[in-house]
């Protein structure tokens, strides 16, 4: 028979008795670790002039065709208008006297969208932030697609003491939302088009998390230089009093470093800083300090800095004195020193000052501007560290995101034929909940009958990456009695790093780690060594769930010196049901008991062009001469008119197969040749029985098209329809019972 051909929208010319045989499949059970697209065998195109424009005069000298390069839309229809493939891939080669072909259809239009792409190139602008305690605080409870998740990373995590509340977040990293990344991949490469399937709404998928990949924490690098002088005068804020301790202000009369976008001063004495932020401190110089009126006996020094004492003197600033060094620094009189704030907080508006006077209780005085007398003072802010995403997934392919995720779950997806929509079954929906369709009346014979299925082994192991190249303690395996089969396979082999086999203590509780930074630790620290340093580990994706807990927790941060920021609600990470033995127990249940007593039937089917437009690989089959249910695996090469061979694995099946209501109308359609009509061809058990066309535009809402006073006969030739796919159906009254409403099969013809 026939077939119509189109490629990018064109009619090709196909040679009278071409064979374009088909096979169909989604998903072979025969293999675990891929996703099967279905194709057809490669047949010949004549090079009529038709053809030679279609393929943009491919092979002829000094053509610039693309057509071998891009993707070529194709659809391919029977001669009745059953459509077989819609806007499949058809791949276009030289074959001498005619080109050669072969289409693809399926699942080949998402895996082709994805080849090559990294999660980077999805778009993830909206993980971009900031690391802050208040940040991490937020990711609790605003809807962001990320979630700072309490957990052992490996590093200082804070955790100081037994029962300590003391949440450390320069070693924590945000996980992002699996669900979020999944919405992502979809809108970006299946226009925008969300997949269907109930795994999507439950728990176990919405709380779902992958970690930031790498231990990183903040730098110096991150610091901004706002202010740097080294030309001071000393001004005295408490009078003239002879033999008393003096009290000094510093101020500025030139500068290194100014950053007027930032900060302000008043009097070039307070340093008045414009946004809330982390600031540091550097102070280097020498003084030389004296007693009262006698120059001759030297005094030391100290150096102080005060907050919002800007209406004040000197020497009332006491009670506004922030401790930012590690105590009090001491300038021994005319030697030189150098100190390094902490990180401490201000906030915008607020101010500092640098305050002068001698040590001890003896009377001090420093002269204002003595030549000798040197400092200069630092302000720098240390702006939080910036966590980009897409800096670090640029090496996780969209591909192998997709299969750990299908693989997780045990996910079959199935493509709609005429829409981008995917829709995901589990395993449990796929052999347990399918609806049935009895194949009985299309059965010739069973050719061939095997029990040891695909490429499985005795024990087929689902593995992590781990730290520790020797460990295995999350891995588990699917076992299938049938020693005839090989001794071990590894079936499912995931990129994602499991948590370490020992968990620690976190916030008096047990946790698992997952290692992000490696731990050095110095045998005989030197007094100003640590004695453990903490080295970034990279390229570790981390998947856990959060779990949301009600307790006051002291979240601070040591280097941006936040060090007091109370909150009564966090996350905390949890393992629980993503361990290889828990997901096979989960979801693979029904496949492990299908493998442990596997049959794979290879039987010879009488299939119609309907049956193979309208193949429905999410239901099962029943088949009365061989007393069984059945997947549809695979259909191989089929060509109309002939019987093909189908595989079928054999599945344990309780529920008999529903009544089978037979089809009054037979219909069939195909878009008339250079009009935007169709023609439809249809039967009926009862001659001139009254019946109605109906037509609808998405499959879904109908109307009538013709009405009963019609006197409807084979074919059938609509009026002009509106391009793209148009939906038809018959309608009538059931012959033993005018009450029911009775409908033929749908067909969908598509038109230019």
């Amino acid at each position: 028979m026939a077939l119509l051909l189109y490629i990018n929208g064109q009619l090709a010319d196909v040679d009278a008795g071409t064979v374009i045989a088909q096979t169909k499949q989604v998903n072979d059970l025969n293999s675990l670790d891929n996703r099967q697209a279905g194709y057809t065998n490669k047949f010949s195109l004549p090079k009529t002039a038709n053809n030679l424009r279609i393929m943009q005069f491919l092979t002829l000298v000094g053509n610039n065709s693309a057509v071998p390069y891009q993707k070529n839309d194709c659809s391919l229809y029977s001669a009745s208008g059953e459509c077989f493939v819609y806007n499949g891939w058809a791949v276009i080669t030289d074959g001498g006297d005619s080109y050669e072909a072969v289409v693809y259809d399926g699942i080949i239009e998402l895996y082709k969208a994805i080849e090559n792409k990294t999660l980077n190139d999805v778009g993830l602008e909206e993980l971009v932030h900031n690391k802050s305690v208040q940040g991490v605080i937020n990711s609790w409870g605003a809807n962001v697609p990320y979630r700072y998740i309490l957990a052992d990373y490996n590093g200082n995590n804070g955790q100081y003491e037994t029962g300590s509340n003391r949440v450390n977040i320069d070693y924590l990293v945000p996980s992002v939302s699996v669900a979020w990344l999944w919405k992502k991949i979809f809108e970006r490469y299946n226009n925008n088009v969300q997949p269907t399937g109930s795994i999507f709404d439950s728990p176990d998928f919405k709380q779902l998390y992958m970690t930031f990949p790498k231990g990183q924490v903040r730098s110096d690098t991150n610091d901004i230089p706002l202010f740097k002088s080294s030309d001071y005068h000393f001004i005295q804020s408490n009078g003239n009093n002879f033999g008393i301790r003096k009290i000094y202000y510093c101020k500025f009369i030139t500068t290194e470093q100014y950053q007027p976008m930032w900060l302000s001063n008043v009097g070039g004495i307070h340093l008045k800083v414009v946004a809330s932020a982390s600031y540091k401190l550097t102070i280097k110089g020498k003084l030389y300090g004296h007693r009262d009126g006698n120059a001759g006996i030297h005094k030391d020094s100290f150096i102080r800095f005060g907050k919002n004492c800007d209406t004040l003197q000197a020497y009332q600033t006491g009670n506004n004195i922030i401790n930012v060094f590690n105590g009090q620094p001491y300038l021994a009189y005319g030697e030189d020193f150098e100190f390094t704030s902490n990180p401490f907080q201000l906030s915008a508006t607020d101010s500092i000052c640098a305050i002068i006077g001698g040590q001890g209780t003896d009377s001090y005085e420093l002269n204002e501007d003595w030549y000798a007398d040197e400092l200069t003072i630092e302000l720098v802010r240390l702006d939080p560290e910036s966590i980009d995403f897409s800096e670090v997934l640029t090496d996780f392919a969209v591909k192998d995101f997709l299969n750990e995720v299908v693989h997780r779950f045990g996910l079959t997806m199935y493509k709609d034929t005429f829409s981008n929509n995917y829709r995901f079954l589990t395993l449990q929906e796929q052999l347990q909940g399918a609806a049935v369709v009895n194949w009985s009346k299309k059965f010739s014979k069973k050719t061939q009958e095997n029990y040891i299925f695909g490429t499985y082994a005795q024990n087929n192991r689902f593995t992590y990456t781990y730290n520790d190249k020797e460990s295995t303690h999350n891995d588990w395996g699917i076992n299938i009695a049938n020693v005839n089969l090989p001794d071990t396979r590894d079936v499912i082999k995931s990129k994602i790093y499991s948590p370490e086999r020992v968990p620690t203590v976190y916030l008096g509780e047990n946790s698992n780690v997952y290692k992000l930074w490696e731990k050095e630790i110095a045998e005989d620290p030197q007094p100003d060594e640590p004695a453990i340093t903490y080295k970034s580990l990279d390229k570790r994706y981390y998947f856990l769930k959060s779990r949301q807990v009600s307790r006051t927790i002291n979240v601070v941060s040591d280097i941006l010196g936040s060090l007091n920021n109370p909150t009564n609600t966090h996350y905390r990470e949890t393992y629980s049901g993503l361990s290889f033995k828990d997901i096979i127990s989960r979801f693979y249940s029904p496949l492990q008991a299908l493998l442990n007593n596997a049959v794979l039937v290879t039987a010879d089917l009488w299939l119609t062009d309907a049956d193979i437009a309208n193949l429905d690989f999410t239901k099962l089959y029943y088949i009365e001469q061989l007393a069984n249910y059945y997947i549809l695996n695979k259909v191989n090469n089929y060509i109309s008119g002939r019987v093909t061979k189908c595989e079928l694995v054999q599945v344990a099946y309780s529920t008999p197969p529903p009544e089978v209501i037979p089809v009054i109308f037979t219909l069939t359609g195909i878009a008339r040749t250079g009009g935007l009509r169709a023609i439809l061809y249809f039967t009926r058990a009862i001659e001139n029985y009254p019946c109605v066309i109906e037509h609808s535009s998405d499959g879904i809402s109908w109307v009538s098209y013709s009405t009963t006073s019609e006197n409807l006969s084979s074919p059938y030739t609509t009026t002009r329809l509106a391009g793209g796919t148009n939906y038809f159906r018959i309608s009538s009254y059931d012959y033993a019972n005018s009450s029911v409403i009775r409908y033929s099969n749908t067909v969908s013809i598509a038109i230019p």
